[in-house]
């Protein structure tokens, strides 16, 4: 389970890989509601896609996810929390 906005550390950019099939026989294939679910929590946390790709090489079932800080600067190093007034324009 992911954390709840409030309690993610300030991150410029987040490159994970998700596979969409585990080792679980009780979460043998996890669903589009799930990737969704956790598109949707990672973009509550002020983070935007800029790059997927499958691995279609391997697994189609893995894919690769880039995301970056939507008040991304270069030299900027702390990021507000959602629903923060700090630093925005």
């Amino acid at each position: 389970m992911l954390p709840t906005p409030e309690h993610v550390p300030s991150v410029g950019q987040l490159l994970i890989e998700v596979h969409m099939k585990t080792k679980d026989p009780k979460t043998a294939k996890r669903t589009e509601r799930d990737y969704d679910n956790l598109m949707r929590t990672i973009e509550s946390c002020g983070l935007r896609l800029f790059h997927k790709e499958v691995n279609a090489r391997y697994d189609r079932e893995c894919i690769e996810l880039a995301f970056i800080q939507r008040q991304w600067r270069p030299s900027r190093k702390h990021y507000p929390k959602p629903n923060s007034s700090i630093g925005r324009r």
